[in-house]
């Protein structure tokens, strides 16, 4: 038997842990999406700044005149970024998650934060599963803990000030991380029969 490795991806990190799993199938055991997004970059930095805004207490008129202009500058670095380029987005803009999701024929365990505003769950483990699905792929588990935030924190709305306080990773999390032990060893027994 070939020797294959797990990936695990936080954040962007999880874009990467899938898109290597399509791109290198042969040698991919499974992935562990972290927090990862499975919209396009453009969607997820419209996400990241509608949190910021509804942190700030910004009504819902004014988020949706940031976030038209904001779309409108986006767009138009997606438009030159074959050509011209603008910073690190430049480099990561046209990068289509959906499409890789839809291509991902690894076994899938998915975790996210239900304060999470960078990568809203309800709207990535929507896209996932659908791409799982559209891939034929039964399996992924997903789960999502209550009450913490990106970076698995306990945290009452999810901002990116709540990351940086002190708080330890959420005791929910662990116990999740031991289903994904117990779900890693059960593959891996599977494999070997």
């Amino acid at each position: 038997m070939k020797n294959r490795i797990g990936i695990i991806g936080y954040s962007q990190g999880g874009w990467i842990a899938q898109l290597a799993s399509v791109l290198y199938p042969e040698d991919v055991a499974f992935i562990v999406n972290l927090a990862g997004p499975s919209t396009s970059v453009m969607e997820q930095v419209l996400d990241d700044y509608q949190g910021e805004y509804m942190a700030a207490g910004l009504s819902q008129d004014e988020i949706d005149r940031k976030l038209k202009r904001h779309k409108t500058l986006l767009k138009f670095v997606y438009a030159v970024a074959p050509v011209l380029k603008f910073g690190n987005i430049s480099h990561i803009i046209r990068y289509d998650a959906e499409y890789v999701s839809r291509h991902i024929t690894v076994p899938v365990f998915a975790v996210y934060g239900e304060n999470d505003r960078l990568v809203p769950p309800e709207k990535n483990i929507k896209l996932l599963k659908q791409g799982l699905e559209a891939a034929g792929n039964p399996h992924y588990q997903i789960h999502t803990i209550p009450g913490v935030n990106h970076s698995f924190k306990p945290s009452d709305f999810g901002v990116p000030e709540e990351r940086l306080q002190a708080v330890e990773t959420s005791a929910d999390f662990l116990e999740v991380m031991k289903k994904f032990v117990v779900w890693e060893q059960e593959l891996h027994d599977s494999k070997q029969q």
